[in-house]
């Protein structure tokens, strides 16, 4: 009688703790397998995806997140990389030097645009800043990485001249060795580079070919496509170019449904299979200020049958605290998640189509996940 009691007593100190370990756990929502915080309102996902959220974690806080680009799968862990700038996001036409309103994060020494890696730890997503990051007065944003780690490429805003507040994006590279350790950044030579912006770049799974977005109007960015008065949209083109013997060739337009309209087709990228082009379009297929397409690779190496990934609100009566834009999607290799930034509305009670500083809008990173059978 008293062995039975005592293994009774036993397990019931076992059932408690499991169940106390699990009350204490890290939770996740119901169908996703990382971290997500509140649902994103006003954002209609397709193409199978579904359950828009914020990411849970330091990544969305005060200042400007911006530039996701997610890699990883569920058995072998998530990266999110990301930038982000201390500035406030209303002041981008002022190239954000005035708000200094978010959190100063490890390592940063310059407030404007660092590039940060983002891992799940107990049970939220937490930063880490990239090592080949600035000292100095230079924006670095719009990550991208080969599935192996190795390449890296990224955009620097460097000043069009000396104490100019104007900006043009170059596309630097930076490569690390099979330790880990990063070595120097350097800057990709003419054509990839021009007179013209070039940003977010992206690589394929094997570092060997890489897309950008760029407002040349001619490959060698002799003349330069002036900007538009709509928010978040201006002249911009998909260009792919690849690494042979040693140097990147000069880079060609995507031929195919990403640059078939316009006047905005950016931020592309490649699965990791290398079968689908993701990218940001403002089109005439998208009542909204942009949205999220996909086309599929063709042999010529161009993209055809055009989808509609996500469709944020239409900017005008009834888009308070709702996405009005959104940019930078990726899908982790997997193809479980789609990492995105979204623009959201703020509270402002004004019932006119107007987007500025003044109407207190919000960015931040968000994720989708793929449906799961029968929802």
């Amino acid at each position: 009688m008293i062995r039975i009691s005592l293994a009774r007593q036993l397990g019931g100190w076992l059932l408690g703790a499991a169940l106390l370990a699990r009350a204490n756990a890290p939770r996740t929502d119901p169908g996703w397998a990382v971290p997500v915080g509140a649902k994103l309102d006003g954002l209609t996902m397709l193409d199978g995806w579904t359950d828009p959220r914020e990411v849970k974690g330091d990544v969305n806080t005060a200042g400007w997140p911006d530039s996701s680009y997610l890699f990883g799968s569920a058995s072998k862990g998530y990266e999110l990389h990301y930038s982000y700038s201390r500035y406030d996001f209303a002041d981008r036409t002022l190239r954000h030097r005035l708000n200094d309103v978010g959190p100063v994060r490890e390592g940063q020494v310059y407030p404007g645009f660092n590039l940060f890696k983002a891992t799940i730890q107990d049970g939220a997503w937490k930063t880490e800043r990239l090592p080949f990051n600035p000292s100095g007065k230079l924006d670095y944003a719009a990550g991208g990485m080969a599935a192996s780690g190795s390449p890296y490429v990224y955009i620097t805003f460097e000043p069009v001249k000396e104490g100019s507040l104007a900006t043009t994006g170059n596309i630097y590279e930076v490569t690390r060795d099979a330790s880990g350790r990063w070595g120097s950044p350097w800057k990709l030579p003419f054509p990839v580079n021009t007179p013209c912006v070039q940003d977010n770049p992206t690589l394929s799974a094997d570092g060997l070919t890489m897309y950008f977005d760029s407002n040349r109007e001619d490959l060698a960015g002799t003349k330069c496509l002036a900007g538009t008065s709509k928010p978040f949209v201006g002249p911009r083109s998909i260009f792919v170019t690849h690494f042979r013997d040693g140097t990147w060739s000069d880079p060609v337009a995507v031929g195919g449904a990403p640059n078939e309209h316009g006047p905005m087709n950016m931020q592309a990228f490649l699965s990791m299979d290398g079968k689908n082009l993701y990218w940001t379009g403002s089109r005439e297929e998208c009542p909204a200020i942009n949205c999220f397409f996909r086309a599929e690779r063709q042999p010529d190496g161009s993209f055809a049958r055009l989808t509609m990934v996500a469709l944020p609100t239409e900017v005008g009566p009834g888009m308070d605290g709702k996405v009005i834009a959104l940019g930078e999607s990726s899908v982790s290799a997997d193809g479980k998640l789609l990492a995105f930034v979204y623009v959201k509305a703020g509270i402002t009670g004004k019932d006119k189509p107007v987007v500025g500083p003044a109407d207190k809008i919000e960015i931040g990173i968000g994720l989708a996940r793929r449906k799961m059978a029968g929802e």
